[in-house]
C-alpha cells in the first residue's frame, strides 16, 4: 500500500531510477501533490469542479508527455 504522498519520497530516495525521464524531484512532487488533492476530494465523497478536472488533466498530460505512460 502506497499513499500518493509516498510516491514523492520513493522518487527522492531512488532518484537514480527516475533520472532522466523525470526532470526533477520538485517537478514530480508538484504534479503528484495536485493529483493527490483531487484524489482526496473524490475519495472522500466530494466532486471536482470543472476547473479542477481541467487542471488535473493538464498535469496528467504533462506527466505522460515527459515520462511516458
Amino acid at each position: 500500500y502506497t499513499d500518493m504522498g509516498d510516491l514523492s519520497n520513493i522518487i527522492r530516495n531512488s532518484w537514480q531510477h527516475f533520472d532522466p525521464p523525470v526532470p526533477s524531484i520538485e517537478w514530480a512532487s508538484s504534479i503528484l501533490d495536485i493529483i493527490e488533492r483531487s484524489r482526496n476530494v473524490i475519495m472522500h465523497g466530494g466532486v471536482l469542479d470543472p476547473e479542477d478536472i481541467e487542471r488535473l488533466g493538464v498535469n496528467i498530460r504533462a506527466w505522460v508527455k515527459q515520462v511516458g505512460a
